[in-house]
This record gives structure tokens, C-alpha cells and sequence, in this order.
């Protein structure tokens, strides 16, 4: 789901914590993690949405009083329409088993 979609959806379900998660380059290694401030987002996200992730997140916040986390993995390329690389898709796919594990998803 891009993260302009995702604000329907969480102020539908009203969740106490909502995760973005997106690549973001932060000049670190293809597929590193990080949790992002809001601060740092500005710095590190390049975007091919049509609505800034920062937006995504403050009107989450707004609308649904909970915590709002932005995790961005760092990429192996930055061109626009390049497909996932392998240690992009496997950083996201740790980070939804962690957030099931937890009992979060």
C-alpha cells in the first residue's frame, strides 16, 4: 500500500501505533533499517508518492491520537521505477515477521 493510502485505512481502524515503512536513502548499505524521525525523513526519503510520507504520518497522528513510526530501508538504486532488490524485499519481509511476532499485525 503507498502511504497516501494508508491514511483512510488507519483513521478507519483507529490504531494505538501505526508503522510506514519505505526506502529511504540515508547514504547506508542496500537493505539497512532505520527508524526515521521526522526530522530525518525531510533529509534521507526520496519519493515517487504523490504525498510526502511526513505528510502521511502527521495526519495519522492527528486523526488517530496514536504513535506513528517511519522505518525506512535503505535502497540499492534511487531511480524511479526500479524494482526491489533482494536485500530491500528481504529487510521488509524481517520487519512484518517481527511486527507479527509481536502480536502487532
Amino acid at each position: 500500500m503507498h502511504p497516501e493510502n494508508a491514511v483512510d485505512y488507519a483513521v478507519g481502524i483507529a490504531p494505538v501505533k501505526t508503522v510506514l515503512l519505505d526506502c529511504a536513502d540515508f547514504a547506508g548499505e542496500p537493505g539497512e533499517i532505520r527508524t526515521l524521525l521526522e526530522d530525518d525523513v525531510q533529509e534521507a526519503l526520496f519519493s515517487t508518492h504523490r504525498f510526502p510520507v511526513q505528510a502521511v504520518a502527521r495526519i495519522i497522528h492527528r486523526d488517530t491520537c496514536g504513535e506513528v513510526y517511519l522505518i525506512g530501508i535503505q535502497p540499492e538504486k534511487t531511480v524511479p521505477g526500479t524494482t526491489l532488490s533482494t536485500p530491500v524485499r528481504q529487510s521488509g519481509d524481517r520487519i512484518i515477521e517481527i511486527i507479527r511476532g509481536a502480536g502487532y499485525a
